[in-house]
C-alpha cells in the first residue's frame, strides 16, 4: 500500500512544476495593448501554401488578415469588405523566416 505522504508530496511537487511553467509561460507572452479587445494567435505554417486568417464583421462584412513569410514579407491582401465602415492596419515586428505580424481593426 502506498504511503498516503509520499502521495500527497508527489502531487504537490506536480502542481509547483506546473505552476511554475504556467508562470514562465504568462511572464514571456509579451505585453499586450490594454485599450480595446484582444485577440493573440500564433499560427505556424510548415506548408508552401499561404493561410487565409477570416473573421466576420458585424454587419455582414469580413476582416482578412494576410501575412506572407517569405524573403519578400508583407501583409498584402489584409483587407475589409466593408471599408466604410472598418479599416485595417497592421505592423510588422519580425522578419523571415520568423515573420511576427501586429492587426488593429478599427471603425471608420
Amino acid at each position: 500500500m502506498t504511503n498516503p505522504r509520499y502521495v500527497v508530496a508527489a502531487i504537490t511537487a506536480l502542481a509547483a512544476g506546473a505552476l511554475t511553467l504556467g508562470l514562465s509561460g504568462i511572464a514571456s507572452a509579451g505585453t499586450l495593448p490594454t485599450t480595446g479587445n484582444t485577440i493573440t494567435m500564433t499560427i505556424g505554417n510548415d506548408t508552401e501554401q499561404t493561410i487565409h486568417v477570416v473573421y466576420s464583421t458585424p454587419g455582414g462584412g469580413q476582416a482578412v488578415f494576410m501575412a506572407n513569410d517569405y524573403p519578400q514579407f508583407d501583409t498584402d491582401g489584409t483587407r475589409t469588405t466593408d471599408p466604410d465602415h472598418y479599416f485595417i492596419s497592421s505592423y510588422i515586428d519580425g522578419y523571415y523566416p520568423n515573420l511576427s505580424v501586429g492587426y488593429h481593426l478599427s471603425a471608420v
